[in-house]
């Protein structure tokens, strides 16, 4: 296929963002505006309650050194984390992450084993936005967890 009759073809279903008289989600239709949230139970992939956590995490992927990273949230199902490189889908990874607790200024280091479930390059985060399944979680882990959930 030529390259004009892909990019005409891709044109052709982009809707325009201003348009007067007619609202954004009437043009864009019920299904191009679905979101996680508003899928039903069934097909939501998030199980648990997320919480935003910014701090400092160190990783490690088989065969290399740990590198730091950031993180994003957490929840009793994994971790949020942004990085500069990007891991493929299902790859094991060793995490060390500090979890403040809360109501406490006490801090626990918790070291786990977690899954990469995605990773998408975040403009927003200025990196890999990896989201991170934990794999045979400890009790001690999800003491942590919870402690910082309250």
């Amino acid at each position: 296929m030529a390259r004009g009759a892909v990019r005409d073809r891709v044109h052709a279903r982009c809707v325009p963002l201003r348009r007067t008289g007619e609202p954004l989600r009437a043009r864009l239709g019920r299904q191009s505006t679905t979101t996680m949230s508003a899928l039903p139970a069934s097909q939501e992939q998030r199980q648990h309650r997320r919480r935003v956590l910014q701090t400092l995490a160190q990783v490690c992927l088989p065969g290399q050194p740990p590198f730091e990273v950031r993180t994003t949230d957490v929840s009793l199902g994994g971790l949020g984390i942004v990085a500069g490189a990007n891991p493929p889908p299902k790859l094991l990874v060793k995490v060390r992450l500090p979890l403040p607790q809360q109501g406490s200024s006490r801090t626990v280091a918790v070291e786990f084993e977690a899954r990469v479930v995605h990773s998408v390059l975040s403009r927003r985060h200025g990196g890999f936005a990896i989201g991170l399944a934990f794999v045979r979680p400890s009790q001690a882990l999800l003491q942590a967890v919870a402690g910082y959930l309250g």
